[in-house]
């Protein structure tokens, strides 16, 4: 499921998020990531995209966008560079249910 969120909504929830990705992206990029014809809207993985401007970004001091947090039990377990292909995403998910 996608859920389309600000920073502060990521803020707010991050902590009630049992198995998830968060995808930090700029305001406009990856648009294709809303569209129902995207794997993930149909994938049973919670994904949180959470669209800043660049001054939030900076002050994130991420430094690459977009950028993916693995989320396990309310917690930022692992980060990864970009927006992971379904394969890695699939995987990934499949070790941190168990």
């Amino acid at each position: 499921m996608i859920h389309n969120i600000n920073l502060d909504q990521y803020i707010e929830i991050k902590e009630d998020i049992d198995i998830g990705f968060g995808i930090f992206l700029l305001d406009n990029e990856l648009p294709d990531l809303n569209s129902e014809k995207n794997w993930i809207a149909t994938s049973p993985i919670d994904f949180y995209l959470v669209r800043m401007d660049k001054s939030e970004f900076k002050s994130m001091d991420i430094g690459v966008h977009p950028k993916t947090f693995i989320i396990k039990n309310g917690k930022e377990i692992k980060e990864l560079n970009g927006f992971p292909p379904e394969e890695t995403i699939g995987e990934i998910y499949e070790l941190i249910k168990s």
